[in-house]
């Protein structure tokens, strides 16, 4: 059984792409946040999101099944999971 687990952890506060070597995203800036994510690069890989900037993180991956981009408000959060 796994009792703890850590992602490696990166804080975006500019417009940009994403890591792509890290797993947890923290958006934090004080105005809008327009964030690009690349694709995975292996299947199950996730992306964990969150914000605690005051303005929205607009998350646009490269691909994407539901639509062309997510928000996250301040204060909120998404994971994100590949599949191909």
């Amino acid at each position: 059984s796994v009792s703890k687990m850590s992602l490696n952890a990166i804080t975006q506060s500019n417009n940009g792409t994403a890591s792509t070597v890290s797993s947890y995203i923290i958006c934090d800036k004080s105005t809008a946040l327009d964030v690009t994510l690349s694709n995975g690069t292996v299947v199950g890989e996730t992306k964990t999101f969150t914000n605690k900037g005051v303005g929205s993180a607009t998350v646009t991956p490269t691909n994407f099944a539901n639509g062309t981009a997510f928000a996250i408000t301040q204060n909120s959060g998404t994971h994100v999971c590949y599949y191909y």
